[in-house]
């Protein structure tokens, strides 16, 4: 397999690099600007000379546990699939919702859900 500087780099490269620089900015080498712009540049880097620049000035660390590899892809797909912004926060807004149509539309809740509203008589 052929090696050097202006190999393109896959995602698990890539990965490598990030893991690297978190445990560089958790031992207080970064700080966290330095952190994030590196490690943007990271994720946008395609060769192996790219990846050398960005972690020439500091020292070489024990290796982190490889990132297991799985079938729906990549850590950064993963994480762009399971994370949705505000989408548990959206499920406290329905019982909100529901409340403020039953307060204000009083005789139609009860008309559309006549058991619940007989239920309620009940108590």
């Amino acid at each position: 397999m052929a090696t050097g500087p202006d190999l393109r780099i896959a995602d698990a490269d890539r990965e490598a690099a990030a893991a690297h620089l978190r445990e560089h900015y958790a031992q207080g080498r970064l700080t966290l600007e330095e952190f994030h712009h590196r490690l943007d540049a990271v994720f946008e880097a395609t060769t192996q000379s790219q990846l050398a620049v960005l972690t020439r000035d500091l020292p070489r660390a024990a290796s982190p546990a490889p990132l297991p590899a799985t079938a729906t892809g990549s850590g950064r797909e993963q994480a762009r699939q399971g994370h949705r912004p505000g989408s548990r926060a959206r499920l406290g807004v329905i019982p909100v919702i529901l409340a403020v149509f039953g307060f204000l539309f009083p005789q139609d809740v009860r008309d559309a859900f006549p058991r619940a509203a007989a239920a309620l008589a009940r108590r």
